[in-house]
């Protein structure tokens, strides 16, 4: 799936900067930098937020706080907005949005909008039925190049492009996967044998999250500066070969490396009563048929935090 239409540094003159500091806020999805037009600005805007999980919630009611605009939801069951606010099982038919606000990730495997907090996926298509001539769209990740974004002149802003929110987003995802150590685990996260595949953004907050808890953490990096920074956080550090080679000593792996490193053949090492959680993004970094085949206990944990309202 290719990426169309990022949106460089620069804000959407479209829209006011209270809108975007909303968004911001609330779901920390941020630009470098914003660029202000107010003439265009005379008029409201109508804001479509679509599907996602509760950042998405939190959006629609910080945007609706703090703006003027017209703001629109789909795909978020009643029950979760403010009484005032109105979740929309279709948008209707004579809705016109000059803002598009997407989930992370914004597409599933199939094209659709992921809507879990729904009781299915919206359609892509469908929505941009409903964007304005010259709007834009922000998400999280790639989206397909659909025809209607080329008709209608829509520009796409992946947010994931920015620095900022990119490690500001590993933390709540570093958060997610302690709470499902401590779901699926019997024993303690102190004490616990535990390696961290990868020292990026994610695999830093992680270990140290891990290390500050009590566990035993391994880092396994492919350069040997990160290898050095880990050790100097407390952790213990390998090359990624040598720590590939037996995993049968570690209760908890933790892949944050979108490659494929636990095939068949790393699996047959990891133990019976260890959990593996990969957090990388696609195609993410375990071959999962070999998992099932083999009879370990593996999480593709693809849109940590959780989607769920506990």
């Amino acid at each position: 799936m290719s990426e169309i239409g990022t949106k460089p540094s620069g804000m959407h003159p479209r829209i006011k900067n209270d809108t975007w500091n909303a968004c911001r806020s609330s779901t920390q999805f941020a630009v470098a930098a914003q660029k202000e037009t107010e003439d265009v600005m005379k008029q409201p805007q109508t804001i479509v937020i679509a599907g996602g999980d509760l950042r998405q919630v939190y959006a629609a009611q910080a945007l609706a706080q703090q703006t003027e605009h017209r703001i629109e939801i789909i795909g978020v069951p009643q029950k979760m907005l403010s009484p005032l606010q109105t979740a929309h099982a279709e948008l209707p038919d004579a809705l016109e949005a000059d803002v598009l606000v997407l989930p992370i990730p914004a597409v599933d495997t199939a094209g659709n909008v992921p809507a879990p907090l729904s009781a299915s996926s919206l359609e892509l298509e469908e929505l941009l039925r409903h964007m304005r001539v010259g709007g834009l769209i922000l998400g999280g990740g790639a989206i397909p190049p659909l025809r209607l974004i080329q008709e209608k002149r829509l520009e796409y802003c992946n947010y994931l492009r920015q620095e900022t929110l990119s490690i500001a987003n590993a933390v709540p995802t570093a958060e997610g996967a302690l709470q499902m150590i401590m779901e699926k685990t019997v024993q303690t996260i102190a004490g616990s044998r535990v390696l961290v595949l990868g020292y990026g953004r994610i695999g830093k907050v992680l270990a140290a999250q891990l290390h500050a808890l009590g566990a035993a953490v391994t880092v396994a990096a492919r350069r040997e500066t990160d290898r050095v920074w880990a050790e100097l956080a407390g952790c213990s550090a390998k090359c990624m070969q040598s720590a590939l080679a037996n995993l049968s000593a570690y209760d908890v792996i933790l892949n944050t490396a979108p490659v494929l490193l636990l095939d068949r053949e790393v699996l047959q090492t990891v133990r019976e009563d260890a959990l593996v959680i990969d957090l990388a993004s696609r195609p993410g970094g375990v071959d999962f048929a070999a998992a099932e085949a083999l009879g370990k206990q593996v999480v593709w944990a693809l849109s940590l935090p959780p989607s769920g309202t506990g």
